[in-house]
């Protein structure tokens, strides 16, 4: 769910162009009955950035618990205006969740628990701990690269009925030999973005854009001031500026 009835249903409609926010808003307290904690993604996009705090706030009052909250990325570029509004609500979003935590409520995002020097290493594990097969049997590293139009994007191995070329898979398995060298010099060590919006926005999987940089940034950012806020900071007083994120 991307947050309120409005955000979420811009984009998240049935066959039909209905509207879906009511639907799953209606199961959720028996899905909790059997469930207790509930986790979303909610996809922000650029025509949602304003309502990001209320749309975060609208969820967990549903009984939400657990989020990934993350923009919307594809061939269409944010705009550096538009990361930065994206990053100062990111920034709200993070005050209310530290705010909930002290009231005990149950709720809990995995970025903003993270140390912001965690690193996990070059590359998505995409092709290399896992793949993902299309209805017709097509194999790709992705089934984001599956949705993609055009062949070269799509990245496609083999097929279940016939077979698989494995060699294909060689850059995917080892990322690390496709890092680009201002990447290796680069201060801010990043994971590589996404491999299919890589594709769609520098024509390579391996080649990370310059939106996913600022993203990356946004998104350490919020780990650092998170964990100065768990280790007893107060940083309500201290509001982070819009220079500081640009």
């Amino acid at each position: 769910m991307d947050g309120g009835p409005e955000t979420h249903d811009r984009y998240r409609r049935t066959k039909n162009g209905e509207g879906t926010w009511h639907k799953i808003a209606y199961s959720i307290p028996m899905m909790k009955m059997y469930q207790p904690w509930l986790g979303v993604r909610m996809t922000v996009s650029n025509a949602a950035i304003e309502s990001m705090r209320e749309d975060f706030k609208q969820l967990v009052n549903l009984g939400i618990n657990q989020f990934i909250i993350a923009p919307a990325q594809g061939a269409k570029s944010w705009s550096r205006e538009e990361i930065t509004r994206y990053g100062l609500n990111l920034l709200k979003i993070l005050l209310d969740y530290h705010a909930l935590k002290r009231k005990g409520v149950p709720v809990f995002i995995e970025e903003f628990e993270k140390d912001e020097n965690e690193y996990s290493g070059w590359g998505c594990r995409a092709g290399s701990t896992s793949l993902a097969v299309a209805p017709n049997g097509d194999v790709s590293p992705c089934s984001k690269l599956l949705g993609l139009t055009g062949e070269a994007g799509r990245c496609i191995v083999g097929n279940v009925n016939t077979e698989i070329d494995v060699h294909l898979l060689e850059p995917f398995k080892n990322p690390i030999s496709r890092q680009q060298e201002n990447c290796k010099r680069c201060s801010r060590k990043c994971t590589g973005g996404c491999y299919a919006v890589n594709f769609e926005q520098t024509g390579d999987h391996f080649t990370p854009s310059e939106e996913n940089c600022l993203f990356w940034v946004v998104c350490q950012e919020a780990k650092r001031i998170s964990g100065m806020m768990r280790s007893g900071y107060n940083v309500y007083n201290r509001f982070i500026t819009k220079e500081r994120w640009g």
